[in-house]
């Protein structure tokens, strides 16, 4: 079942990413899916509790008149 998580950042009550964890997929890994809604630099960390794996994602800040918020897809993320 997909998790989302809402993570805010730098300005109270503000979500600035949502993080889902999807899958299995037929690949057999559950996939990382990062969705910002901030031009400021994102940076964030999970732990697969279960097998202590820990993944990095790096967002760079984006220019303020960016029209794009892009996000990342980790298909590969973690073993499920």
């Amino acid at each position: 079942m997909p998790q989302t998580l809402c993570v805010a950042g730098s300005l109270p009550d503000r979500t600035e990413l949502f993080v889902r964890i999807i899958g299995p997929r037929p690949n057999g890994f559950l996939w990382a899916q990062l969705v910002r809604f901030t031009v400021a630099p994102v940076e964030l960390w999970i732990e697969q509790e279960a097998t202590h794996v820990v993944r990095y994602y790096a967002l760079d800040k984006l220019s303020a008149s960016s029209s794009e918020l892009p996000g990342r897809n980790d298909s590969e993320a973690f073993l499920p």
